[in-house]
């Protein structure tokens, strides 16, 4: 692990030297529909041949096809994320599939092309893609049989996540199992009634057949890695059944796990490796359990499935920062009903489709209509928020230490049960009292290039700006804001200040989560898209009526210092310049002012202990003047990661140093917390409110 660390950060470093005449190797091209490009992956002739590039060519003017070797001029980054407490994290992702490098592909200069061949199971599945795609749910279909869950809509996505049932939709080990099973038993039910001897030998065949169509099943659906582990396992312990060695299960499933990380140890990042591996230990340790409780029939399978929840909880929580606490009732029956009534009638339809379509057609319609009556099942469970317990790292070490410590216990049945409630409500208080602040805080989100700083004072909560929305649908409310306040426990919004109408500010604003609930909005602007659960009043910054004017939330004490700029004012200009007071401590947003606006500001009520520089660093803000009235003594500047306007400004940050300002950029740190003590701010980087990983905090220091 330590060897493919460190030769992951040399290719990073020489990946991040490519500029002209680069040598790719192209290994896949996906077109985006969004935009007039298309993204591919490409091994580089310089760099170590396990390792890959991922690059965007805009408005491309020659055709590439996968195996083309070209010389290029591409432009690339180093591994980079939105470093967010609660947020995906796309550094693991990318290690995870051995990406040294993001960019653009700016020219192709030569091309070196072989006989372009296209494989036959590939033509195979775009035909079986192209007849899924006609059903009501040739979404699911199309997820479940091909393994492609790009067309899945956001709301289905969300229904299966917030059920605990997301795991049905990736094509896993779960489903290479259902399908050897299935084909099994159905192997076994021929032998019975076929004049055959049920000799080792006949079971040897039958298991062998069950593991061919599986195989084939497999490669239908692309040979995804989990398959690939699923397939591993399962021919690892068809040697070892035909051979009669008598090695445990358990033996088996670290072999396997050793043999992955041996092989291709990026795997090990992968969030599917931990789902996997920990959902067949939980069914090793859930039929131990059953068995030595002497369990039969629906206790049985109730029980296993319990301790096959509790096996994943970690892991669901370490990834999603959510828990459902039905998932457990649900999964009993949604994956018999997926294994026995939907997965078997959707692939034999989609195989039957090919050669005799009415029968195929016919299968498929019963396997859409109950997709589709699984959907609606599910719906009304997902949407009730109760049964989600969204928990942070503290919660989660405490119920991993209260289950240690019950299931490590000797105590009676009752008290065993009476334990685990103690433990249960404990995690529960825990993760609703999450959002309670005793002391100010303030949080920085690191949003790229743009801004949004959520301050929060006891139970109360105020969010100023949103980042950014952009045509591909990426916006910065699903990508981070949205899982930060999920993942703190903020489940509603005092005030929403939106400064000025910049896509950078104030884009985001209707995608905030409508499970969470907006109360009062102070904008420079009537927007035109409000945020889902908004039911408040909308207050103008401009105008003589909230000049100066003062508005309390708990503890949260803002003031508009919003001056008169004029009608013929930029955007920029226009920006709501807002005080926030906590308990003594202080707070200055002053959006994206320029120097001219800056000097019209009240300079008596400008001093605060904390600043967002205005304008991300730009060089057209923060005067000296400005800087002395402010007299902060820490400064933020919320700036995207090598962004193309260089932001902040090398300048303007050395005029804060001169002037004894400590300075703090996200773009440097990822998002930053600010916690009060008095009238004095301490810094906290993403990196110490999370768990310091080397590839997500070799790189971050504070200034």
């Amino acid at each position: 692990m330590s060897g493919h660390a460190l030769t992951y950060q040399e290719s990073i470093f020489a990946a991040d030297q490519l500029n002209n005449d680069a040598i790719l190797s192209i290994q896949e091209i996906k077109p985006l529909s969004h935009i007039d490009a298309i993204e591919l992956r490409a091994s580089v002739a310089s760099l170590n041949p396990q390792m890959i590039v991922k690059l965007r060519w805009y408005r491309p003017n020659r055709q590439l096809l996968v195996g083309d070797n070209l010389v290029a001029e591409v432009a690339t980054k180093p591994p980079n994320e939105l470093a967010n407490v609660g947020g995906f994290s796309y550094r693991r992702y990318l290690l995870s599939e051995n990406i040294v490098a993001t960019g653009s592909l700016k020219s192709v200069s030569k091309i070196n092309r072989q006989q372009p061949t296209v494989a036959p199971i590939s033509r195979f599945r775009q035909s079986i893609a192209d007849k899924l795609s006609r059903f009501t749910r040739g979404d699911v279909l199309s997820a479940l049989v091909i393994g492609d869950r790009s067309s899945l809509s956001k709301s289905v996505r969300q229904i299966f996540i917030d059920t605990g049932t997301a795991h049905l939709m990736a094509i896993s080990g779960l489903h290479i199992g259902m399908v050897y099973g299935f084909t099994l038993l159905a192997f076994s039910c021929l032998t019975r009634l076929l004049p055959l001897p049920r000799s080792h030998q006949a079971q040897l065949i039958s298991s062998a057949g069950a593991f061919a169509i599986a195989f084939c099943y497999a490669a239908i659906s692309g040979f995804a890695l989990p398959t690939i582990r699923a397939l591993v396992f399962l021919a690892l312990w068809l040697v070892v059944k035909a051979c009669r060695w008598h090695v445990s299960g358990w033996r088996l499933l670290w072999f396997t796990a050793a043999v992955f990380i041996t092989v291709a140890p990026q795997t090990a990042y992968s969030v599917s490796f931990w789902l996997s591996f920990s959902a067949v230990a939980g069914v090793f340790l859930a039929l131990k359990v059953a068995d030595s409780l002497q369990l039969n029939g629906a206790k049985k399978l109730a029980t296993m499935q319990l301790v096959i929840v509790i096996m994943l909880m970690p892991v669901q929580v370490s990834f999603f920062n959510q828990q459902s606490l039905l998932a457990p009732l649900v999964n009993l029956f949604a994956i018999p009903w997926l294994g026995i009534g939907i997965l078997p009638l959707a692939l034999i339809g989609a195989l039957a489709s090919v050669v005799w379509p009415l029968a195929g057609n016919a299968m498929l319609m019963i396997a859409d209509w109950q997709l589709q009556l699984m959907v609606e099942v599910l719906m009304p469970v997902a949407n009730w928020q109760g049964q989600l317990i969204h928990m942070d790292s503290a919660s989660l070490t405490l119920a991993i230490v209260g289950l240690v410590t019950v299931l490590s216990s000797r105590l009676v049945f009752k008290r065993w049960f009476a334990l685990l409630a103690i433990v249960a409500i404990l995690v529960i208080v825990a993760s609703v009292y999450r959002h309670w602040r005793v002391a100010p805080t303030v949080d920085v989100l690191d949003v790229g290039q743009g801004l949004s700083v959520v301050s929060r004072y006891r139970g109360n909560t105020v969010i100023y700006d949103v980042g950014a929305s952009y045509p591909s649908g990426f916006n910065m409310a699903d990508a981070v804001i949205n899982p930060y306040l999920t993942h703190q426990g903020i489940h509603h919004i005092d005030w929403l200040v939106l400064s000025h109408d910049d896509n950078d500010h104030a884009g985001s604003a209707n995608k905030l989560s409508d499970k969470v609930r907006v109360n009062q909005l102070l904008a420079s602007f009537v927007p035109d898209k409000l945020p889902a659960n908004f039911d408040g009043a909308l207050h103008q910054c401009h105008g003589q009526f909230n000049s100066l004017k003062r508005w309390f939330s708990g503890g949260i004490s803002l003031q508009n210092l919003t001056s008169d700029v004029g009608q013929r004012a930029s955007d920029n200009d226009l920006s709501c310049v807002v005080k926030m007071t906590m308990d003594g401590a202080s707070l200055l947003l002053p959006g994206d002012i320029s120097r001219a606006v800056e000097g019209r500001l009240n300079q008596q009520l400008l001093d605060a202990g904390l600043l967002i520089v205005p304008h991300h660093g730009s060089k057209t803000s923060s005067s000296i003047q400005f800087i002395k009235a402010v007299a902060p003594q820490m400064a933020v500047f919320s700036a995207g990661y090598r962004n193309r306007w260089h932001l902040p400004n090398e300048h303007v940050v050395q005029r804060y140093h001169a002037l004894d300002v400590a300075t703090y950029s996200t773009s440097d740190v990822g998002m930053g917390r600010f916690i009060a003590k008095g009238d004095q701010w301490q810094a906290t980087s993403f990196c110490q409110l999370s768990w310091p990983t080397w590839y997500r905090c070799y790189d971050l220091a504070i200034d």
